[in-house]
């Protein structure tokens, strides 16, 4: 399946409602990460992966959010607007779940960047060996 097209909205098709890859999840039986819906993720991190507020028995919170998982999942505010979602609904929602703004996203794009940058692979390159 081709999804290229969801990855940016746009006025004529606005939605991003795409798979993407729970990092949190541990690998399916065939080793592939676990995917979710982009829009189902919040849904999915506190039903799978609640934290418990400590001091208050049968009470969770949203886990923390990968850097790279915030970046996936999010949908702008553009977007919600296009689709129909009116702007209080989604400040309110955002500020709620502590959830970033659109004028947010850009240096946690900058800071995920990074975050892979900084990882070492430990995939060896197409024709050479690796020393041990």
């Amino acid at each position: 399946m081709s999804y290229k097209s969801a990855l940016q909205p746009s006025r004529r098709t606005p939605c991003t409602y795409i798979p993407i890859h729970c990092p949190l999840c541990p690998p399916t039986l065939s080793g592939e990460p676990r995917t979710i819906w982009k829009y189902n993720t919040l849904s999915h991190l506190i039903c799978e992966h609640p934290e418990p507020i400590p001091g208050i028995p049968d009470t969770y919170k949203l886990p923390s959010i990968p850097g790279q998982l915030l970046v996936d999942m999010f949908t702008t505010q553009k977007e919600e607007t296009w689709m129909g979602v009116a702007k209080e609904e989604t400040v309110g929602y955002r500020k709620e779940n502590e959830l970033p703004g659109s004028d947010d996203m850009e240096a946690i794009k900058a800071t995920a960047k990074r975050e892979r940058a900084e990882t070492l692979s430990l995939v060896e390159p197409h024709g050479k060996k690796v020393k041990t």
